[in-house]
C-alpha cells in the first residue's frame, strides 16, 4: 500500500515520509475494512520505507530525478545493438565544467566539448572544442574526423597512437630501394600516426538540438550516405554511452585542471574564472591526448569478451581487432593487430 501511495507521488511535489505513513491506514480501512489490515509501528514503518525507496525513489532526490527515473522501461535498456565498428555512431554536444580562454579576446569562456562515439567499440572517433555555443560547422567537423583522423601528436606515448589510415605495420623492401632518392621521397609524407580509428559510419544517433537537425547536416548525411536516427525525447539513456563518457571525462580530467569549476553551483569554487590558463587549443589538445592515451585503453563495463569460464571487461582498444581484422577495418591487407 505504501508502495502504492509512492508511486501516485510521481508527478506531484516531494512528501514527506510522515505524509505516506498517516495516508496508509485510512486507505487500508476503506478498502478491506476498518483495523482487518494490521499496521506496523512507526519505527517499522520508517524502516520499509527506506526499503522501498530504494525501488521507487520519492525522497531522497529531487522531484525532477524521480520522474525521470519512474519513466525508465521495465525491460532491459536500449533498442540498437550494434554488431560492427560504424554501424552506430553517437553524438553529442555537453558543455565543459571548465573555463578557457578565448585567443581573440583573451577572456575567459565555457567551451562546449561536440563527441563523436563509434558504439561498438566505444572508440572515440571525433571531438572538436567551441567557445560559448556550438554551430552546424562544429558537428560537420567532428563527423569529418571519423573519415579522417587527426594526426597524433608528436610527443604521445607509442600506446596512444593508431596506424595510419591504409598503411601496413610492416612490409619486405629490397634493401637498395629504401636508400638514395626513394628513402627520401617516403620520408616527406610519412606521418607519426592518427589520433583515433578511422571508420565508415552507417547510422548517425543524435538528439534533437538544433545543430544536429538544421538542414546543413541533414543535407550532409544525405550527401554521405548516413541515415539519421534520433533519440527518443528526454531520453538520455538512448545514447547513454556518450552521456557516460562526458561524466568520465569530467571525473577523470577536467577536475584535473585549473579553472575547473565543478559540475552545480554546490561544487563552485570561489572564482574558477579566474583561474583559467588554457587557451581553447590547448584544452582540445589535452582532450585528444586524454582520450588516446587513458581512455580507448581503460575497461569499459559494456565491453566483455570470454575468458575461460567467465567474462571480462576489455577496452575500446582491445575489442576493435579482436571482433575485426585490422586490414579490414583500415583498409589494408598488410596492417597487423593492434595492441
Amino acid at each position: 500500500m505504501a508502495l502504492e501511495i509512492m508511486e501516485e507521488h510521481e508527478e506531484e511535489s516531494t512528501p514527506s515520509r510522515g505524509k505516506v505513513i498517516r495516508s496508509v491506514r485510512p486507505r487500508l480501512d476503506a478498502r478491506y475494512g476498518k483495523d482487518e489490515v494490521p499496521v506496523p509501528s512507526r519505527p517499522t514503518a520508517y524502516r520499509w520505507l527506506s526499503e522501498l525507496e530504494k525501488r521507487r525513489p520519492t525522497f531522497r532526490l529531487s522531484a525532477k530525478r524521480n520522474r525521470d527515473i519512474a519513466a525508465r522501461p521495465t525491460g532491459v535498456y536500449g533498442k540498437l545493438r550494434p554488431t560492427r565498428p560504424g554501424e552506430y555512431v553517437l553524438m553529442d554536444t555537453n558543455r565543459l565544467d571548465v573555463f578557457a580562454l578565448d585567443p581573440m579576446t583573451l577572456r575567459w569562456v565555457q567551451p562546449e566539448l561536440t563527441v563523436a562515439m563509434d558504439w561498438y567499440d566505444r572508440c572515440i572517433t571525433g571531438l572538436r572544442l567551441s567557445p560559448v555555443s556550438t554551430r552546424s560547422v562544429d558537428v560537420a567537423a567532428t563527423l569529418f574526423q571519423t573519415y579522417r583522423p587527426r594526426p597524433a601528436g608528436k610527443d604521445w606515448p607509442s600506446h596512444a597512437v593508431w596506424p595510419d589510415y591504409g598503411v601496413p605495420r610492416a612490409v619486405l623492401l629490397d634493401r637498395d630501394a629504401i636508400e638514395g632518392p626513394i628513402a627520401d621521397a617516403a620520408a616527406r609524407v610519412t606521418g607519426q600516426g592518427a589520433a583515433g580509428p578511422a571508420l565508415v559510419p552507417e547510422t548517425f544517433v543524435v538528439d534533437h538540438g538544433k545543430v544536429y537537425v538544421s538542414e546543413h547536416i541533414t543535407s550532409l548525411c544525405q550527401r554521405l550516405g548516413l541515415s539519421i536516427q534520433p533519440a527518443r525525447l528526454r531520453t538520455g539513456r538512448d545514447k547513454g554511452p556518450i552521456e557516460r563518457f562526458f561524466r568520465t571525462l569530467r571525473e577523470g580530467l577536467l577536475e584535473t585542471l585549473p579553472g575547473y569549476k565543478g559540475p552545480d553551483v554546490y561544487a563552485r569554487g570561489v572564482n574558477p574564472e579566474g583561474q583559467a590558463y588554457f587557451f581553447l587549443n590547448e584544452l582540445e589538445a589535452i582532450i585528444r591526448e586524454w582520450v588516446a592515451a587513458v581512455y580507448h585503453h581503460r575497461p569499459h563495463e559494456g565491453l566483455f569478451r570470454s575468458a575461460g569460464s567467465g567474462a571480462e571487461a576489455v577496452s575500446s582498444r582491445h575489442v576493435r581487432p579482436r571482433h575485426r581484422p585490422r586490414w579490414l577495418h583500415r583498409g589494408s591487407a598488410g596492417s597487423g593487430s593492434g595492441i
